[in-house]
């Protein structure tokens, strides 16, 4: 098997904390590790959803692809990374179609910006 081969955090306009959290969070979608969690239908635990970012009543954390970057760093990211992967952090009608947007779909796109430096959604 190759290996993967993933851009510097300069490339990726981001830190380079910011980018090792990106990769891990990768890895968790890549390993079905982050569930999808339909929040509009009160589902609780802890998951993925893109639409999401927060911690909710029941303790768990629940958030899209920013939200688990910035809970596995353990801090915020910064405004560079905000601005620079908007791409990735704001697809089209990602407000209105949650559940399009699934962890698999979600990890195919954060490996194109990783790889590439731009999220490609299918």
């Amino acid at each position: 098997m190759l290996a993967r081969t993933f851009l510097e955090a300069a490339e990726l306009h981001c830190s380079e904390d910011e980018r090792e959290a990106a990769l891990k969070v990768l890895d968790m979608l890549e390993h079905n590790q982050i569930p999808f969690v339909d929040v509009d239908e009160g589902q609780g635990g802890e998951g993925f959803n893109i639409g999401y970012w927060r911690v909710r009543e029941d303790g768990a954390f629940c958030g899209c692809i920013g939200g688990w970057i910035e809970h596995v760093k353990g801090s915020k990211m910064s405004g560079q990374m905000i601005n620079s992967w908007r791409d990735l952090f704001e697809p089209y009608k990602f407000d209105r179609v949650p559940d399009y947007y699934t962890p698999e779909c979600c990890a195919r796109a954060l490996h194109a910006k990783l790889t590439t430096g731009k999220a490609t959604w299918d």
